[in-house]
């Protein structure tokens, strides 16, 4: 577009501001209204004395032996000239009226070389816009790119919390994107790492505890009973170090596994049917009702199968922990998100912590209705898992069974 208003600009002053031009225009006119009124058997020898006189370079040619465009030939016949150019410089075609023959007169200068202060400055004009489009292009991509670099520089230095500000007209928002990401990710995984640390040497205080009274104990009495029942305790309590150390290490490990999912297509109503049977052994034996409440259809979502059953099963797993005496599961479509809910009729989870459950080591079992060995590692897998899928989870009190429901939302592609 700019060398387009420039090229305009130019072949409009050429055109019209042109002195050399206007004068060659007039006297090409004037030598065919001449010949116009010359006999036809004499027009090559006047043509012949105004080359003499006017040491112009004019010859005739005749309009149907021209190989032009009809629209060129229309511009001829509106201006009543043509100006073309050929190897040996520009030249004007004039009509000699009452024939179908043309004047055809070389001009001494191009258009172009008669100004030539037009020309360089609207050359110069060309070049400064090219450069100025450059710049509104390439100014707020090097802010961003600045705005990125100094943004890595912080996490770097330790401002964990340090990312790039969204940009709705920034030209690398995937870079910012991905940036931000691997921001989180980080963050995620050295908070995970303090908490485990934290964690792991508060709830190995009890246990050792327990272990070094229990082998005293057990080292200081000389009843047989006594001894047998204190080394049972110590047993009891390793096994239980155990278990909590697996746990720590499965959920240090975690991340490390998001990285390698093998994501399939998935029937969601057989997953969920497999896990009921599973479980329908394990409530029954704690006078539970465990009931899949939508019918099955054919529904299907892209999910690593293994991680997706790993979610559902902590999901279940802990209602039938604090159930009371029934736990329903629906699964149903919300538009292009499928939904799995999991509620059961236990004392539920107050609001105010219900934004607490999934962090890692959270325990509230004061609010629940029975005390639990667990390490507050489940809930934590769970919204790990979701984010890898992605999708979103949450919990709120249901409605019909009045204890916790957890919503599970998983996109079906």
């Amino acid at each position: 577009m700019l060398g387009w208003g420039l090229d305009y600009i130019f072949q409009s002053n050429v055109k019209h501001q042109s002195p050399e031009l206007a004068i060659s225009l007039k006297q090409a006119q004037g030598f065919a209204k001449s010949l116009a009124l010359t006999a036809p058997e004499l027009r090559t020898e006047q043509l012949s004395q105004f080359i003499e006189n006017f040491e112009l370079a004019l010859s005739l040619a005749n309009s149907d032996t021209l190989a032009l465009p009809s629209e060129v030939m229309a511009e001829l016949a509106t201006n009543n000239y043509l100006i073309l150019e050929s190897n040996l410089g520009p030249y004007v075609l004039t009509p000699i009226d009452g024939s179908n023959q043309l004047l055809k007169m070389q001009l001494p200068t191009t258009p172009e070389s008669a100004n030539e202060t037009l020309e360089l400055a609207l050359t110069i004009i060309f070049y400064l816009g090219i450069c100025a489009v450059l710049g509104l292009w390439l100014i707020p991509l090097t802010r961003r790119l600045r705005l990125l670099n100094k943004t890595a520089e912080q996490f770097g230095q330790g401002d964990l919390t340090a990312r790039v500000p969204r940009d709705k007209f920034s030209y690398i928002k995937p870079l910012e994107a991905s940036f931000n990401r691997m921001a989180n990710q980080v963050n995620q995984l050295i908070d995970d790492n303090k908490l485990l640390a934290d964690g792991l040497s508060h709830d190995l205080r009890t246990p050792l505890a327990c272990l070094h009274f229990g082998i005293d104990a057990a080292i200081s009495t000389e009843n047989p009973v006594k001894k047998q029942e204190y080394l049972t305790r110590v047993e009891d309590e390793i096994e239980r170090m155990e278990q909590m150390i697996q746990a720590f290490l499965e959920y240090a490990n975690i991340e490390r596994q998001g990285l390698n999912l093998n994501k399939k297509p998935l029937d969601v109503d057989s997953l969920l049917l497999s896990l009921v049977d599973e479980f329908e052994p394990l409530a029954n034996q704690q006078n539970i009702s465990l009931a899949l409440i939508s019918e099955p259809t054919e529904r299907s979502i892209i999910a690593d199968s293994h991680w997706l059953y790993r979610l559902l099963l902590n999901l279940i797993t802990n209602a039938i922990h604090y159930a009371k005496t029934e736990i329903a599961i629906n699964c149903y479509l919300q538009g292009q998100t499928l939904v799995i809910t999991v509620a059961d009729d236990g004392d539920g989870i107050p609001p105010e912590q219900q934004s607490e459950v999934f962090k890692p080591f959270t325990r509230l079992e004061k609010c629940r209705n029975r005390n639990q060995s667990g390490f507050g590692l489940g809930l934590a897998m769970v919204a790990r898992i979701t984010e890898w899928h992605p999708g979103s989870i949450e919990v709120s009190q249901d409605e019909k069974l009045g204890g916790a429901c957890f919503i599970l939302r998983l996109p079906l592609t």
